[in-house]
């Protein structure tokens, strides 16, 4: 399954980025993937978030790549 981000608020200063946002899942999932990509689709960055509940789950990312 694939979900998109509901909600993100990016925050750039000082030479740093930082992006917040969050997944709501319909239901519970045992292995979830937070992918971040680039404008050509290719993948910047890939976070493993393991068993999650149905709900919000939220997640960060500083702006690095794999």
């Amino acid at each position: 399954m694939q979900f998109s981000v509901y909600e993100f608020a990016a925050f750039v200063g000082q030479g740093r980025c930082s992006i917040k946002g969050g997944v709501n899942l319909p239901s519970s999932v045992t292995d979830l993937k937070v992918t971040i990509t680039g404008v050509g689709g290719h993948i910047i960055k890939q976070m493993d978030m393991g068993i999650q509940p149905n709900g919000v789950t939220n997640f960060s990312w500083d702006g690095t790549d794999n």
